[in-house]
């Protein structure tokens, strides 16, 4: 399957009427990163990037029965400031991780368990994969590695619950070609076919949620029943703002110190 670009995701969620927010709280660009080391205390920091992401979900949250969060890159992404996949996952506890794995047999099946191993790490729940652009011919069809990869979660990976919830094949690239709602109902309509949506909504349901009080500090007394299995919530008013805010008032600087150092311009 391929997926949308960025501006066909974002017209596509308008176009079915769901509502999104396109681009998070936390950008990255270039000297962004080198900048936040400079942070007088990068750790404050981290948690102040770490409440914006969480106030944006509660936000885009009201009203909502389901909310999916889409991650970047691998699970280490955005490490180096403490906000990777994990550490928002982590953040947002408690949650379910669905992650999107590769073609194949062994790099996909090993993939897979490296990613979900750093989720772990960070007490996340991880449901299972999805396993995606199978070609439709070959040692390497999507049916001979549907066969072989739901045999390894059926009877290796039973311990840890995981479940292989869909194989998506790799769409016609004339698909490409075609205007970009003929587009997207092919790959919904891919997915409808080939994943479990079903059962991904279900097991991720089996999940205890978390009432936040908008903008507050969730107390013990607050969670409806539920035993966390995982780590606590971070407590969204008992960091202070960083002193050097990573805001845009001083994006600019950083970009002209990355440039001067050779960094390739970013927009």
């Amino acid at each position: 399957m391929v997926r949308p670009s960025f501006p066909h995701r974002s017209a596509l969620t308008c176009h079915v009427g769901i509502a999104a927010q396109p681009i998070g709280p936390v950008v990255f660009y270039a000297g962004f990163t080198r900048a936040f080391l400079d942070q007088p205390d990068p750790a404050r920091a981290s948690h102040d990037l770490l409440r914006q992401v969480v106030h944006a979900v509660d936000a885009i949250s009201v009203g909502k029965r389901i909310v999916i969060i889409d991650g970047v890159g691998y699970p280490a992404v955005g490490s180096i400031c403490g906000v990777s996949n994990a550490d928002i996952a982590a953040a947002l506890q408690p949650i379910s991780v669905l992650l999107v794995g590769k073609k194949g047999v062994g790099d996909a099946v090993d993939s897979f368990n490296l990613n979900a191993t750093y989720f772990s790490s960070r007490h996340v729940r991880v449901l299972g994969g999805i396993f995606n652009r199978l070609p439709a011919h070959g040692y390497y069809s999507l049916d001979q590695c549907k066969a072989a990869v739901t045999t390894y979660f059926a009877k290796m990976s039973n311990l840890d619950g995981y479940k292989a919830y869909g194989f998506v094949p790799e769409l016609d690239p004339t698909t490409s070609a075609i205007s970009p709602p003929d587009e997207w109902h092919a790959i919904v309509h891919a997915m409808m076919q080939h994943v479990d949506v079903r059962g991904i909504v279900a097991d991720a349901s089996a999940q205890a949620t978390r009432k936040r009080r908008r903008f507050g500090i969730l107390h013990d007394d607050q969670y409806d029943d539920m035993t966390m299995h995982s780590a606590e919530p971070i407590e969204l008013d008992t960091f202070k703002k960083p002193r050097n805010e990573l805001t845009i008032q001083w994006k600019a600087a950083a970009q002209a110190a990355a440039r001067h150092m050779g960094a390739p311009s970013s927009a």
